[in-house]
């Protein structure tokens, strides 16, 4: 019995003294590095097909602008009569129907206006020359004669062929009184001589056969800026369309991977991407008709044809 048990102590003493050793390397070294080869395999034979899908569709919407512009002498009364305007539209648009968050400002300013005559305000002294004062005056170009002046001439001033008429000084656009001609444009600085308010909306119509009577009722009320009208398509249904284009852009890109492989001989494996792009074309009305038509009161009767939903797809296989 003592020498088994002394057999079986030399074993437990190697073993208590390897997990020391053990633990003290690890308690000074820190922890033994595992490491573990991760190989990753990836096929290099890819084959790539693209695919197209196409849906059309009758628009059911209408985005309409319509604005005002008002030049007064003062910023409030410029900014009061356009706000009395927009405020009469946007009541009246209620009225047919159009909700008010489908009613929004997209453009609100104020600018001053300046005189882009000022040297012809005839309060530049030696600037300007009254008309009146004028006897006689050479149809001369580039000259102006008058008996007036000392020599016969009146000093540095020019005047153009167009103001000018068997001897006569004639009042040219944009001279809308002959009081006096300019002598130096260069004399006098632009000075504001009133301010110009816009204020622009845009209106979301739907159905589409409710726009005729928004452009009226805008345009009687006094609107003076009418934009071109774009038909698109509601955002639910355009989703649908999208999947409808989609669906059809997949099948064509399937059916052209297997003629391709099949009239060459190629084995194609799984597909291993799919990438897609997304094309929407809604139709503007023309503005040239629009400016033509401007929507007098007689009504417009406008036809929003269809848009076009195409989604682009790209399919890229594994090849055996």
């Amino acid at each position: 019995m003592k020498e088994i048990g002394e057999s079986l102590i030399k074993p437990f003493i190697i073993i208590v003294v390897f997990f020391l050793s053990l633990f003290a390397l690890i308690k000074f070294s820190g922890p033994i590095p595992l490491y573990i080869q991760n190989t990753n395999t990836m096929k290099d034979s890819l084959f790539t097909v693209s695919g197209s899908g196409e849906v059309n569709a009758i628009p059911d919407t209408a985005l309409i602008s319509v604005g005002v512009s008002k030049t007064a002498t003062t910023v409030s009364d410029a900014k009061s009569q356009i706000d009395a305007v927009i405020n009469n539209i946007t009541s009246e648009v209620r009225k047919i129907g159009v909700e008010d968050k489908y009613i929004k400002t997209t453009n609100y300013s104020i600018t001053p206006k300046y005189d882009d005559r000022p040297w012809m305000s005839g309060g530049g002294g030696s600037s300007t020359t009254a008309i009146g004062a004028m006897e006689s005056m050479s149809a001369e170009e580039g000259s102006l004669m008058t008996d007036s002046s000392p020599d016969g001439s009146v000093s540095n001033m020019m005047i153009d062929e167009d103001l000018t008429n068997n001897g006569t000084a004639l009042a040219s656009p944009p001279y809308d009184d002959p009081v006096a001609i300019p002598i130096d444009p260069s004399e006098g600085d632009p000075r504001i001589i009133g301010y110009t308010a816009y204020a622009e909306i845009q209106i979301e119509v739907k159905p589409i056969d409710k726009a005729n009577k928004v452009y009226d009722a805008a345009t009687k009320l006094g609107a003076n800026r009418v934009g071109s009208p774009q038909f698109t398509i509601d955002d639910d249904k355009r989703k649908e369309l999208q999947k409808k284009a989609r669906k059809l852009a997949i099948d064509e890109a399937k059916e052209k991977a297997q003629d391709i492989a099949k009239t060459s001989g190629l084995n194609l494996g799984k597909i291993v991407d799919v990438s897609e792009g997304y094309d929407y074309y809604p139709v503007a009305y023309s503005a040239k008709y629009m400016a033509e038509d401007s929507y007098s009161g007689m009504g417009a009767d406008i036809n929003p044809g269809e848009n076009t939903v195409r989604v682009n797809v790209t399919i890229t296989y594994e090849t055996n």
